[in-house]
């Protein structure tokens, strides 16, 4: 697979085939494009290059209410959006801690010991 199935963005672990994200080629407009390169940081992008919709606001979506609800396959920026979410929130939320586990356990068995000599 190449670069070009992933999202652009360091640490971004998006890429293309996910169903819940959208992505989007790079400007072909040279200033819009250079905005883009700007929040990458890092530069190094080609005409395959994507981002993916997880750094841009909702208020860059031209049709976000109509993806939401339905009528939309596909989300399509608005003219001049730019990226401008570092980093987007996680997919899963952390696993659970097994010590926080372990001694929710032992609290509920005391709990239910002193219930039961009461």
């Amino acid at each position: 697979m190449t670069s070009s199935h992933f999202c652009a963005v360091n640490g971004c672990d998006s890429m293309k085939g996910d169903s819940n994200v959208s992505f989007h080629y790079f400007p072909k407009d040279l200033a819009m494009r250079n905005k883009w390169a700007e929040f990458l940081g890092h530069g190094i992008f080609n005409k395959y290059s994507i981002i993916c919709g997880k750094h841009f606001e909702k208020d860059s979506f031209a049709n976000l209410k109509e993806k939401e609800l339905g009528f939309s396959v596909k989300l399509f920026l608005k003219k001049g959006a730019v990226p401008s979410i570092k980093k987007p929130p996680s997919r899963e939320e952390p696993a659970p801690s097994p010590v926080g586990f372990i001694l929710g356990l032992y609290y509920l068995h005391v709990f239910m010991f002193d219930q039961h000599i009461k």
